[in-house]
């Protein structure tokens, strides 16, 4: 890829790296397709189990590269919405990833940018946080977790409705009917860790 590095570690951890630092990782055509592909294949991936999204260099990201908009200003309307739309599309793919990502924003983070972030925290403390972040997640059930995320997406807005609840009691039985379920609970009760979980931290 030209414009994003990926790695991923022994536990399932997924790195995506936004890598244009000498424009503070500003988002233009390529790397919004590129976000776009790898969250959708890193989704997909059932060994993948947390993605963590940062940016090369002193900046997370700057929001949209000026040379795209200014390319942007001189073609048609047309065009536009269709760029705009692709951009809208990569950010809910970002957001609906059933995989739990985390962004770990490095420096700043301007317009389109900080439709990647959620949370915060002083640039001390980012790192203890962001382990913190997946060694909480990397204790749950990995299906579960999935599931959870989902419900949370379509639940989010809104009144409680017959049809929310009955779309959480779905949910919540089949999860509750899984042999990841059953293993996770005889961990529990047994006092010891889940198959899915790694002792030591990569």
């Amino acid at each position: 890829m030209k414009t994003l590095t990926v790695t991923r570690d022994a536990r399932g951890v997924a790195r995506v790296t936004m890598a244009r630092p000498d424009v503070f990782n500003a988002l233009h055509e390529a790397m919004v397709a590129e976000l776009d592909t790898t969250f959708a294949e890193l989704g997909a991936d059932d060994s993948v189990r947390v993605i963590v999204l940062t940016g090369e260099g002193k900046a997370f990201s700057a929001g949209a590269d000026l040379e795209w908009m200014q390319r942007a200003s001189g073609i048609s309307a047309e065009w536009n919405r269709k760029d705009v739309r692709r951009l809208a599309d990569m950010l809910w793919r970002v957001d609906t990833c059933p995989k739990p990502t985390i962004a770990r924003v490095n420096g700043i983070a301007f317009g389109s940018g900080v439709g990647l972030v959620h949370q915060v925290v002083p640039a001390a403390k980012l790192d203890a946080a962001v382990d913190e972040q997946i060694d909480a997640l990397l204790a749950n059930g990995p299906r579960a977790q999935r599931e959870i995320k989902s419900l949370f997406a379509r639940i989010a807005v809104g009144p409680i409705t017959g049809e929310v609840r009955e779309l959480t009691v779905k949910t919540i039985g089949r999860v509750r009917g899984t042999d990841e379920a059953r293993q996770g609970l005889a961990a529990f009760v047994e006092k010891r860790p889940a198959s899915w979980t790694k002792a030591v931290r990569a």
